[in-house]
């Protein structure tokens, strides 16, 4: 075996890889909701699209655990990335024809895996997001490049997008087989014997019943529903096309410093239970901060809009009043970051199996996209801004009791042997 790879087997630079393959593709795709409207003037067609996409999402989510345990990586992410592309592409159509059909039905993928040590959770999982952040921004630098003004993105920024989505497919062939990657304490990742798929799917079903998944059942729910309000509601209705590009751009960047603070702060040499109860309590709090100062910008924002000399915030005319509409987004941004980090290692504290985890991760998603289909479709239905602001406030609320309950079950060490593991899952 060559020295290249020996280094491609190591865990951190799995792990590297698999954050640019998702710079690349799950980025570009968020990139383009942050715009609003997925690029687009009007949003229906993306609220829609965003609809069906997370509905599907949601099905193969559950599953995807499963999938990858019988497949490996490989194949069913080159696949999904794929289905990113056709995804964007579909826009491509939506600015020929105004027709929004082959938008909704287009697009779901997705990517699931953790291979670091205990001590490491933290930091690899802040590696992976920063990555994964770097593809929001270096997505949101296109549409200000291309110049929008008011104008929805043209056929030549989805194009961008395209290209920088097929390369991350391609990359998907690079991943390492679980079994297979090397750990920074030179052991191997914890992997089950071959699973089948009767199995796969009795064990997948078991999650419905397991203690953790309920307690963290509402924190999944939530950790994706927020999106169609702040990009739709804060960001599409009141900020120049092309200031909502330099928006993005300040949220991914926000997201950044926030991924690189809280792997610090998972990372830190305190107990495990400790650093569960402050990042949930710490998370908690500062969105219910957060959904407070937004609802008083909002109703500021709401006020302006109805004034008849009403103009759009735009970052290069609007001097000082852009400052803090701005600051809304990006913190945001931050606290997005925050709360994703903490949601991954939430559930990596659980185990240290590769395909319990994937398992883990994979109902993660089913949640998220559950929250998110549910979220896009009130979005598409014209649900009322104040409504959805609230809902969302509530529904954050509400995430305290299962924080707590996870924190208290947070045990030292997820480091028994395989059967043990194995007997944790179906608690």
């Amino acid at each position: 075996m060559n020295a290249t790879s020996r280094r491609l087997l190591k865990s951190r630079n799995q792990t590297i890889l698999i954050g640019l393959i998702c710079f690349a593709i799950p980025g570009m795709y968020n990139a383009l909701n942050t715009m609003g409207g997925g690029g687009q003037v009007d949003p229906s067609a993306a609220s829609k699209a965003n609809t069906a996409l997370y509905a599907t999402f949601a099905i193969f989510g559950l599953f995807g655990g499963g999938i990858i345990n019988l497949f490996s990586l490989r194949i069913p992410l080159f696949l999904s990335g794929l289905t990113y592309v056709l995804y964007t592409g579909s826009y491509i159509y939506y600015n020929a024809t105004f027709k929004p059909f082959f938008t909704i039905f287009s697009g779901q993928g997705m990517m699931v895996t953790s291979y670091p040590l205990e001590k490491e959770k933290g930091h690899f999982i802040s590696i992976f997001w920063i990555i994964f952040s770097l593809g929001g921004v270096i997505g949101s630098i296109i549409p200000l490049a291309v110049g929008l003004g008011d104008k929805p993105l043209p056929n030549s920024g989805y194009a961008a997008f395209m290209i920088i989505q097929t390369i991350g497919s391609f990359m998907c062939l690079a991943l390492i087989p679980p079994h297979k990657v090397i750990r920074s304490d030179n052991t191997n990742v914890i992997v089950e014997s071959k699973q089948n798929t009767l199995n796969e799917i009795v064990e997948v079903l078991k999650l419905f019943k397991n203690k953790h998944m309920i307690y963290f059942s509402l924190i999944g729910f939530t950790s994706n529903f927020f999106y169609s309000y702040i990009f739709n509601h804060y960001n599409l209705p009141n900020f120049s096309a092309d200031s909502r590009g330099f928006n993005n751009l300040i949220y991914y960047i926000s997201g950044i410093i926030g991924s690189y603070l809280i792997g610090f702060l998972l990372d830190f040499k305190t107990s495990r239970k400790r650093k569960a109860y402050i990042s949930s309590i710490g998370i908690w709090c500062l969105f219910n901060i957060m959904w407070a100062l937004t609802y008083i910008q909002q109703r500021k924002m709401k006020t302006r809009r109805e004034n008849i000399n009403f103009n759009f915030f735009n970052y290069k005319t609007s001097g000082v009043s852009y400052i803090w509409p701005c600051m809304i987004f990006a913190i945001f941004g931050l606290l997005d970051a925050f709360y994703q980090n903490y949601v991954y290692w939430i559930i990596g504290s659980f185990s240290n199996n590769s395909n319990i985890l994937s398992r883990y991760i994979g109902f993660c998603k089913f949640l998220q996209a559950i929250g998110a289909c549910i979220s896009w479709a009130i979005d598409a239905g014209g649900m009322e801004p104040n409504t959805q602001l609230f809902i969302n406030w509530g529904m954050i609320v509400l995430t305290l009791p299962g924080m707590i309950m996870l924190s208290k079950n947070t045990k030292e060490s997820s480091e028994p042997s395989l059967s043990s593991e194995k007997d944790v899952e179906c608690d």
